[in-house]
């Protein structure tokens, strides 16, 4: 099983499909400020429950809302009649309901950042309480003497024994600068150690290299690569514009005469920050129009691009919703070359709309997001082009990998994900031999290099 991140437990309704990477849970995020309450997910795994009873307190204000700001119109008996025999994932993959807590949660994960002790979790540890699975550089866990496989046996004297991780995170997570005390076992030892960890900021970074440098650095050169470098988009975050600005700014600095950026596996995320980011690839031009039933929204390249190096943008049929944005930009402007597969085609925007006192929030899609070229992304909502929809890699640049090799390279870049928080870690540069999708990137740059 896939590790958990200690700022909020296991929550189904954001894993993605076709993947195990529980980490990733933290993608599905807010579009623009933190509190504007509009979103970009995944579409769900796990469904809510069949329907909503008219007596339930929550179906008379979701009706109204869906009725008056739903992506398009629709009749009120209709709606009523959806509600109750299939709740709101009946209008399309991606609305539904969300409890409090998961709101919360959703809202911490988009930051960018989080307070904890800097662990992840192995989501399966029960019986005898969690595991830690991964820690955090730099974090007051790893400071600590918090080893990888630990098993947390107590919180501030309380047992985690047969207890589920849900309630014991929220035992670890609090504010800032207040410590909590946690009973542990290394792996193979027969006594447990106590230690006291200081919570803190926990940065949860979205960019990456292609391996680990000494102090823990990236390294952005792609080996037998003829100065082409590689960097990894994991997400869209509040902070991935920052961090993508830097590691251009270190990938120029190198000599690099072209770029690979690989959003295989991305799921999306911040709305505004897909947007932000295709900016810095684009001196002029629409980047998307978001279009809902009542107007269109256009949003234009403005701040000027940080890089000029001609770039190939990997992708398969787990980028998703913010990665599909970015990508079909740089592609319909001809700044990049797309290699790799099909990508998954979820092109609707949700807004969190809440409910009020302990009711939570409903995720409603309120519009679709177009293309610079007009086409449109989505191909799963009902209405959707099922043809046409998703991002597909340039003419030539189609690979179809083999689900084995599929499989292997997904590990690989889960695993890059786990060590990449670890102090100790020197991740493998990643093998052309046995990655075909960036092996045929290198080989288009190459060419382009030489002619």
């Amino acid at each position: 099983m896939s590790p958990v991140p200690d700022q909020f437990p296991r929550m189904n309704v954001f894993r993605r499909r076709g993947t195990s990477a529980a980490k990733r849970m933290m993608v599905p995020a807010l579009f623009g400020a933190m509190l504007s309450g509009t979103l970009l997910c995944p579409a769900l795994a796990a469904a809510q429950s069949a329907g909503l009873a008219p007596s339930d307190p929550r179906f008379a204000p979701v009706v109204d809302t869906i009725i008056a700001r739903y992506g398009k119109p629709l009749p009120r008996d209709s709606v009523e009649r959806l509600l109750r025999t299939r709740g709101l994932e009946g209008l399309d993959p991606y609305s539904g309901l969300m409890s409090a807590s998961e709101e919360s949660q959703l809202r911490t994960a988009i930051a960018g950042s989080f307070v904890g002790i800097g662990a992840f979790f192995q989501p399966d540890s029960v019986p005898g309480g969690p595991r830690i699975a991964d820690v955090f550089v730099n974090s007051p866990a790893l400071a600590a003497g918090v080893r990888n496989d630990d098993a947390i046996l107590s919180v501030d004297g309380r047992s985690t024994n047969g207890q589920p991780l849900d309630s014991v995170l929220p035992r670890l997570r609090g504010r800032a600068g207040t410590s909590v005390d946690v009973e542990l076992r290394h792996r193979g030892d027969s006594l447990p150690v106590r230690v006291t960890i200081v919570r803190a900021w926990i940065a949860t970074p979205s960019v990456r290299g292609m391996a680990r440098a000494s102090g823990g650095r990236w390294s952005y050169q792609v080996e037998g690569g003829d100065a082409i470098a590689y960097a990894r988009i994991t997400h869209f975050s509040a902070t991935t514009v920052a961090e993508l600005d830097s590691a251009l700014r270190t990938i120029g600095r190198s000599g690099a005469r072209s770029l690979i950026l690989d959003l295989r596996g991305n799921v999306g995320g911040s709305f505004d920050a897909g947007v932000q980011a295709a900016d810095l690839f684009l001196d002029s031009g629409v980047v998307v129009t978001e279009r809902s039933r009542s107007d269109a929204k256009v949003y234009r390249a403005t701040a000027g691009v940080a890089t000029t190096l001609p770039v190939a943008l990997l992708i398969d049929e787990r980028t998703k919703s913010a990665g599909e944005l970015f990508v079909a930009a740089l592609q319909d402007h001809h700044r990049a070359i797309v290699v790799g597969q099909r990508s998954y085609g979820k092109g609707m925007v949700q807004q969190l709309i809440p409910l009020g006192g302990q009711f939570g929030s409903m995720r409603l899609s309120i519009s679709t997001y177009i293309r610079p070229s007009g086409r449109i992304i989505e191909r799963h909502a009902t209405g959707g082009d099922a043809v046409n929809g998703g991002v597909w890699p340039d003419s030539g640049n189609d690979v179809v990998v083999a689900s084995d090799v599929s499989k292997r390279v997904a590990e690989r870049l889960e695993a890059d994900d786990q060590q990449a928080s670890l102090a100790h870690a020197t991740i493998s540069t990643i093998s052309l031999a046995s990655d075909p999708v960036l092996a045929r990137a290198v080989d288009v740059l190459s060419r382009m290099a030489r002619q």
